[in-house]
């Protein structure tokens, strides 16, 4: 009989996904906490680090890689995508949402576009960064054809010819920008970060590693001289490298209220727009039928953030919990019936 071990979780990790998903969800519904957009910045350093570090320690095949990711993304977001038609389908509008078969089945073969107002967002906007996850992901399968040790040089070169070429030749639209992005580059970044740590947080030692991981920022801070964005991308290797670092010394606590947080990250983020759109519709009726206009009450859009988080929470331990261990049983299965 084969032992399936559990994957090693990194706390961390975790704690920065919850701390990320939260920041946008501030970010889109309280001005001052602008910086909270640069929790995208997180999500793809730390999605590079867990790339590596997760098939240095198990070897997969480049189908069972993609499977794996296709597991883990398509289905919440296929869901998001079907929600958000009901919605507009029963008369609630939900921002930027088309419903033209073109955009429909563009965002859901996670194709970038440009929509009607000249926005590259599918009709789920927080599905921007999924395109940039599926690109890397599809890049990084064929990565594992070649040799462990060759892998993060070989995609180091893949990445930095893409951006050079974006920058060489002028853009065409929006599948030229998202695959020949600077943005990429975090996620170059956090896959040498996965090199450098590995899934036990040992590989190195500590003051090598945070050396290692210092150039690395230092890097991305140079080369924000010319992709502004890239200064958060350094700082986002910072902040990882420093939570890895943290918990490589123990000095990471377990909460379980975080890791949850961390653990539904996913389902928070892709729909949060969809919640948005709910409570936003809760507090016009609320105002009809009161009389007090809600959104000039202070506490408006912060419950807009308390609400799309705990609705996100929900849908992660009541349908993408149960559904992904469905989906992996099923694939497992199959896995035994053709051995």
């Amino acid at each position: 009989m084969t032992t399936i071990q559990k994957p090693q979780e990194i706390l961390s990790l975790q704690y920065l996904r919850a701390l990320a998903a939260i920041g946008v969800l501030l970010y889109h519904r309280i001005e001052i906490f602008s910086i909270g957009t640069h929790g995208v910045d997180l999500f793809f350093v730390i999605s590079g680090f867990v790339m590596i570090a997760t098939t240095d320690a198990k070897e997969k095949t480049p189908s069972a890689f993609l499977v794996d990711r296709i597991i883990r993304v398509v289905p919440m977001y296929w869901l998001a995508i079907l929600a958000g038609g009901l919605l507009v389908l029963v008369g609630i509008p939900v921002h930027r949402y088309e419903t033209d078969v073109v955009s429909l089945i563009s965002s859901m073969l996670f194709i970038p576009y440009l929509n009607a107002h000249g926005e590259a967002w599918p009709v789920i906007l927080q599905g921007w960064t999924l395109n940039y996850e599926m690109y890397f992901y599809a890049i990084f399968s064929l990565i594992l054809f070649a040799p462990q040790s060759l892998r993060v040089w070989a995609l180091a070169a893949c990445f930095c010819v893409l951006v050079a070429l974006g920058e060489a030749i002028p853009s065409q639209g929006a599948i030229s920008t998202t695959y020949t992005s600077p943005l990429l580059l975090e996620f170059l970044a956090g896959t040498i970060l996965g090199r450098i740590y590995g899934l036990t947080l040992r590989n190195v030692s500590v003051l090598r590693a945070l050396m290692i991981a210092g150039l690395l920022a230092a890097g991305l801070f140079a080369c924000s001289y010319f992709f502004g964005r890239l200064a958060w991308g350094g700082l986002a290797v910072l902040i990882v490298a420093s939570a890895l670092t943290s918990e490589r010394l123990g000095w990471v606590p377990n909460m379980p209220w975080l890791k949850f947080l961390g653990a539904a990250s996913f389902s928070i983020y892709i729909f949060q727009q969809l919640f948005f759109t709910l409570s936003g519709n809760l507090f016009a009726a609320l105002t009809q039928l009161s009389g007090i206009n809600f959104q000039y009450l202070l506490f408006w859009r912060p419950m807009d953030v308390v609400i799309a988080a705990g609705g996100g929470a929900l849908i992660y331990m009541f349908i993408e919990k149960p559904v992904g261990r469905y989906l992996k049983s099923m694939r497992f299965r199959g896995k035994v019936v053709a051995a």
